[in-house]
């Protein structure tokens, strides 16, 4: 049986990037930006916190974190290590960024890491229309279906 799924093309797939970039940066725009953390999930989120942390004028990597959240790798900080790094450096705000948010764990378990006084928010490009998602992200551009989205970047012919 083939697996019903939805495409997001490149040229969708960046418009949806810009207009994330400025529909997020309108959450923080009086906000003193200097208390602000974005922790970008890897892979998916990398490249919308990035293109956030320019257009917020951010310094980086002070600001924007990768995080592998269930596969740990050599020289990317762990949750506590980043969770030490914002109360040292007095971040106090943070914004979790990803490309989807279809069954929500990932969000969770990040909110729940981050969670300790600290103002977070969750952002991505895509909410799954699913009613068995354990989180639902806080900012989202669209919604999509409940079925797999494969992004253009997914395709071994962009390889």
């Amino acid at each position: 049986m083939k697996t019903e799924k939805t495409y997001i093309s490149k040229k969708r797939y960046f418009e949806l990037v810009e207009e994330f970039v400025k529909t997020v940066s309108e959450f923080y725009k009086d906000s003193e930006l200097n208390s602000l953390c974005i922790v970008a999930v890897a892979r998916g989120g990398l490249i919308p916190g990035q293109l956030l942390s320019y257009y917020l004028s951010l310094r980086v990597p002070k600001v924007l974190v990768p995080v592998f959240v269930y596969q740990p790798y050599f020289g990317v900080p762990s949750l506590g290590e980043i969770s030490d790094y914002m109360k040292k450096d007095h971040r106090n705000e943070i914004v979790i960024v990803d490309e989807i948010c279809d069954s929500g764990k990932v969000l969770l378990d990040l909110y729940n890491a981050f969670d300790d006084g600290e103002f977070v928010r969750t952002a991505v490009l895509l909410r799954k229309v699913a009613s068995d998602s354990v989180y639902r992200s806080d900012i989202w551009i669209d919604s999509v279906p409940n079925m797999w989205v494969e992004f253009f970047y997914d395709r071994k012919e962009w390889r």
